[in-house]
């Protein structure tokens, strides 16, 4: 352990740690560039009445217009400047801070890779990410300054982490001897120029998924060895292209595609500069490991993608724990849902639709997941409350259909979900999964 501590805190070139910054801060630049582009500000968190939370977090809500806009830019403002290394620290908090507060803002824009550039902004708060190769650096005469091997191999092993996850979460039925989602996927790709008639054909969604769970469970492991790294990372950027290409999975294969530079050689981006490049400074280093941090981060990712074991049944069914799990690719869901309302004073009956309150995304989202299916009936709930009625039951009619079956019913229909909460335990008003039902 004393050796490896050593190796650990040994000095090495922050070269490679300020080309993943500048990676991950243009990356990000650029996603906030694409909400507007794609009018994904007004959809997403201008436009819709009500937004779905995630527990815990229920304070969390966009702002309004016109602050929305002010968080953006100071969102782009902090992505730039991180990038760069401009007042770093300033950057790294107001990054951190605005990226999560948008992304817990509404749960409808769960997506993977937010959930990891939030895990990364927590690191960048605390680590020397901008000690060399940034203004700051310059400014300071320690452009070529140094940091301990551990700041990389920080975010080598996360990175590793994430794969692996994403491999072992492919390790099921559905993907492995259904070919499902992919199936499903690819026999709607008829028309894709060249290719598309062999996308069609059942044989190559089996190749591409028993392909993608060895390369999701292996590439974390094999960019760690130095033999063949500069080979396989040829393959990463097939792989991820393709995915990008084909699944239309935003950022999110770019994303990985850059930040996978992480495992090359701590100097490498000087060295693409050749032999006149100037060498890193020397010590002092700091800061030193914090191992008992590390270990609390470390069992944290542990805990978070294999929770779902807790909950039993099938995880894609009832989605609890799929959340922040690297769960990637793994369902095509589709739902319906609406609400029976009852007033048991009076014996007055509604039907509540999902779209009365909610947009055509939020709708999609709440359709297939049942903790939104319960917010929403609380908000339905306070509606009726509103005008005049407020004790009123609420009942779900959930249907859903994943991976290429028949649509079954979601929600106990007999249960009066303003009675239930949103907790961490397990939801008994969820039906278990019964592939016999009809």
């Amino acid at each position: 352990m004393t050796s490896l501590r050593l190796r650990m805190e040994a000095p090495v070139s922050s070269a490679s740690l300020a080309a993943f910054r500048f990676i991950l801060g243009v990356m990000m630049l650029v996603g906030v560039a694409r909400l507007y582009a794609y009018g994904w500000v007004d959809q997403l968190y201008i436009r819709p009445a009500y937004h779905f939370a995630y527990w815990g977090l229920e304070f969390v809500r966009p702002l309004p217009p016109p602050w929305i806009h002010v968080h953006l830019a100071l969102l782009a403002l902090c992505c730039l400047g991180v990038a760069l290394g401009v007042f770093y620290r300033i950057s790294a908090v107001g990054f951190c801070l605005l990226f999560a507060w948008l992304e817990f803002s509404e749960k409808a824009t769960y997506l993977n890779h937010y959930y990891l550039v939030t895990l990364l902004s927590l690191a960048f708060l605390v680590l020397p990410m901008a000690r060399g190769y940034s203004v700051d650096a310059w400014r300071r005469g320690t452009w070529h300054a140094m940091v301990p091997a551990w700041v990389p191999w920080f975010f080598r092993l996360q990175l590793s982490w994430v794969y692996f996850c994403a491999g072992v979460a492919k390790l099921g039925p559905d993907w492995l001897l259904h070919a499902q989602p992919l199936k499903l996927w690819l026999s709607n790709m008829q028309d894709v120029p060249l290719v598309g008639p062999w996308l069609a054909i059942p044989t190559t969604a089996y190749l591409m998924s028993w392909a993608g769970c060895v390369f999701d469970l292996s590439a974390g492991f094999i960019m760690l060895l130095p033999r063949g790294r500069a080979w396989f990372y040829l393959a990463v950027i097939g792989f991820h292209t393709a995915t990008g290409l084909l699944f239309n999975i935003g950022m999110f294969p770019w994303l990985m595609i850059g930040m996978t530079t992480i495992y090359f050689d701590f100097c490498w981006p000087v060295t693409l500069l050749g032999p006149g490049a100037s060498p890193d400074t020397p010590p002092p280093t700091g800061p030193r490991m914090w191992p008992a941090a590390l270990v609390l981060y470390a069992l944290f990712q542990m805990v978070m993608p294999f929770r779902y074991v807790l909950y039993g049944g099938n995880v894609l069914w009832h989605e609890q724990g799929f959340r922040w799990g690297w769960k990637v690719m793994l369902v095509e869901k589709a739902g319906d849902v609406g609400f029976r309302v009852v007033d048991p004073a009076s014996g007055k009956r509604w039907v509540a639709e999902p779209g009365e309150y909610y947009s055509v995304l939020q709708v999609k989202s709440l359709s297939t997941q049942p903790d939104m299916i319960l917010e929403a009936a609380h908000v339905v709930a306070r509606d009726f409350a509103s005008r005049g009625y407020p004790d009123v039951q609420v009942f779900a009619d959930a249907y859903v259909a994943f991976n290429g079956r028949l649509a079954r019913r979601l929600i106990d229909p007999d249960v009066d979900l303003t009675k239930e909460k949103d907790t961490l335990w397990n939801k008994v008003w969820i039906l278990p999964f019964n592939p016999d039902a009809r």
